[in-house]
């Protein structure tokens, strides 16, 4: 029996000991912790005071004396002068087309779709190799024009040939005052290239 007491008695502190040894494994494990939620949030400063300084880097108004280029959107008359052609008499009109265009038809309950192909025929008073480079500029803004209008359409306006021409009749007067603002309307007509409702 002496033997048993002695063995019970070896076998208490050796469980002492370890739990004396997870306490101490268990703060050094806390310790490692805190110091990697320090390093988050050093790390999470730093990189907000970064994209602070970049942004108001990006914001700054320009330098005295920097020349700043005006929008090419707010074009005045006089600035279209360049894109007429020097001989009107021998000019043709000509067209420029944009890639086809999908968007959402205004239906409720449905998700339909129509994908339109648009062609512009310009005035023949517009030089067409000036002028491409003008409309190429701003193709993405008549993309975004085109797609906005036919997300207004529902699937009844868009049936029947009185429809589709007062679709072109409308995108045209857009696409003057959009491309022509502060001068004559020089989109003569739309043609569509495609039109298809899926």
């Amino acid at each position: 029996m002496a033997d048993k007491k002695e063995k019970k008695e070896a076998k208490a502190p050796e469980k002492g000991a370890e739990k004396k040894e997870s306490d101490g494994g268990g703060k050094a494990g806390s310790g490692s912790f805190g110091l990697i939620a320090w390093l988050v949030i050093v790390c999470v400063s730093l990189a907000g005071m970064v994209g602070g300084f970049a942004l108001a880097q990006l914001m700054a108004a320009p330098a005295e004396g920097e020349v700043v280029e005006e929008p090419k959107e707010n074009l005045t008359k006089e600035s279209y002068n360049e894109l007429y052609t020097e001989t009107p008499a021998e000019a043709k009109s000509w067209s420029y087309d944009l890639e086809p265009i999908v968007g959402n038809l205004d239906e409720a309950g449905s998700m339909r779709f129509l994908r339109v192909g648009v062609s512009l025929e310009m005035s023949p008073e517009l030089d067409a190799t000036k002028s491409k480079g003008y409309l190429d500029e701003r193709e993405a803004v008549m993309k975004d024009f085109v797609t906005t209008y036919v997300a207004g359409l529902s699937l009844e306006k868009v049936k029947g040939s009185t429809s589709l021409n007062r679709i072109k009749k409308e995108l045209r007067d857009g696409f003057n005052e959009m491309l022509f603002p502060e001068g004559k309307p020089l989109v003569r007509r739309v043609f569509l290239r495609e039109f298809a409702i899926q």
